[in-house]
């Protein structure tokens, strides 16, 4: 799937990631019946890890439609590449509520 310019995996639910450590940006949605919304955008050197300790997952819990918590990877191993486009998608991505607080 294309976001902003950028190739990232098809939505997976959070929990069946898989347990692979990877380098990537990663944008966490959840879906509706109807639409998918944006609610965070991160980057991480092991995505295997992230997701079960973020300090942002009350939010995203909070913040989830009827169908669940998903994420979309596109993987980068350059740190510096990781960064600009994270900040290059917070500032472009509709929602992201939990980017704001």
């Amino acid at each position: 799937m294309i976001i902003s310019g950028y190739t990232f995996s098809e939505p997976k639910q959070i929990n069946a990631t898989d347990n692979i450590e990877r380098a990537a940006v990663y944008i966490v949605m959840t879906h509706n019946s109807q639409s998918w919304y944006y609610l965070y955008v991160g980057q991480t050197n092991d995505v295997a890890k992230r997701f079960d300790q973020h300090e942002k997952w009350s939010c995203w819990q909070r913040n989830q439609q009827s169908e669940g918590l998903f994420v979309a990877i596109s993987l980068e191993p350059n740190k510096d590449k990781r960064l600009a486009i994270e900040t290059q998608l917070r500032n472009v991505l509709p929602g992201l509520p939990c980017n704001r607080q």
